[in-house]
């Protein structure tokens, strides 16, 4: 058995890398023709710069743009590809009637099935620490717009009245994504019924980590007359020195890109929710992504049981109509989780919306896994 199980499983991961590679090239050739100026323009712009070779820097510049896109992709269309990598690999077993030989020889489809869940479950889990270990380090070139191609962060950006878990509102002419600072600031401090209680401006502000807060340089703060008599409508007052807030230069980049939050590991997006505990919808997208990220290596591994009964048999058939038939329901199932998993339900809370499909697709998996005729 284990000669047998060495050859499916060698058929297996070639096919595997085989429409890994093929599906990773048409993507990137499909859209590298559709925004190739933006490349040769970044190109050009590096070899003006670094007096080098146009050809060479915009070759750079789409390893520069692909190689943290192809870790993100990979990580949500693996399970996808392994499905599609058993259904080439049984295909192929089918067609040279192995299959029927092994079947005949006494051997369950059940066991000869066994190799390829077990190793597609090892590469549904490889996406783990790329999501945990890669794709973090890259988080900020992920961020990037097709016009931002060859810088190493996003460029700087400006936002306004932004709030924070204190009803803060933030404005910066601003924010340098790589400093982590802003420039040209202005904030608004509020009491609880949104009344003004003071504004405060500074040229620049830094981030502390250690201490959750804004350290503010060259500031001023103005503070309203609590006496509405006063001719005068406002004094100032000592700058403070800082600004305490939850609003971090993450949160800010997840404000400016919504998918941001998905190219952080568990451990910062546990340390997001914490600091968005009081608002309640912002701390359910961080636990819903959280979770997310384990219920879909469960649901890849499901749905690549939901696809064995198409190709995992010893009678002939007609191939296409099973593949198709394949590419229907684990396309389907694979898309209504994905719905399922970035949708933050009004019902259930983020964490049962996220491992509801795969309560769902659970007893179905099983139930359709039994039809395998051994």
């Amino acid at each position: 058995m284990r000669t047998l199980d060495r050859y499916i499983i060698r058929q297996f991961l070639i096919n595997f890398v085989i429409l890994t590679v093929a599906l990773l090239l048409v993507f990137i050739v499909v859209d590298v023709v559709i925004d190739l100026d933006e490349f040769l323009e970044a190109g050009q712009e590096q070899a003006t710069a670094h007096n080098g070779s146009v050809v060479l820097w915009t070759a750079w510049a789409l390893v520069d743009w692909y190689t943290p896109v192809i870790c993100f992709v990979y990580s949500y269309l693996c399970g996808l590809i392994t499905v599609a990598a058993m259904g080439f690999t049984f295909s192929s077993l089918s067609r040279s009637r192995e299959l029927t030989a092994m079947a005949s020889g006494g051997i369950s489809l059940y066991r000869v099935a066994l190799p390829v869940i077990v190793v597609g479950g090892v590469l549904n889990l490889m996406a783990l620490p790329d999501q945990e270990l890669l794709i973090p380090t890259m988080a900020q070139k992920l961020a990037r717009q097709k016009s931002e191609v060859g810088k190493e962060t996003t460029q700087n950006f400006s936002f306004y009245y932004v709030p924070d878990d204190r009803g803060q509102l933030f404005s910066a002419a601003a924010f340098d994504v790589r400093s982590r600072s802003l420039s040209g600031v202005t904030i608004l401090q509020r009491d609880k019924e949104g009344k003004l209680i003071q504004h405060i401006t500074a040229s620049s502000a830094t981030w502390d980590e250690s201490n959750q807060r804004w350290v503010l340089a060259g500031g001023d703060s103005v503070k309203p007359l609590a006496s509405a008599a006063t001719s005068s409508p406002s004094q100032g007052i000592p700058v403070a020195e800082y600004v305490a807030t939850n609003l971090t230069p993450d949160r800010l980049l997840a404000k400016r890109a919504v998918i941001y939050p998905m190219f952080l590991s568990v451990a910062q997006l546990r340390e997001m929710a914490t600091i968005a505990r009081d608002s309640r919808a912002e701390s359910s997208k961080f636990l819903r992504i959280i979770h997310s990220r384990f219920s879909l290596i469960v649901v890849n591994l499901l749905i690549l049981m939901l696809g064995l009964p198409f190709f995992v048999r010893c009678t002939t058939s007609n191939m296409l109509t099973d593949t198709v038939a394949a590419a229907g329901v684990c396309i389907g199932a694979w898309f209504m989780a994905l719905v399922m998993s970035i949708t933050v339900g009004s019902v259930l809370n983020p964490v049962a919306m996220a491992w509801l499909p795969v309560v769902i697709l659970l007893p179905v998996s099983t139930a359709w896994l039994m039809r395998l005729r051994t």
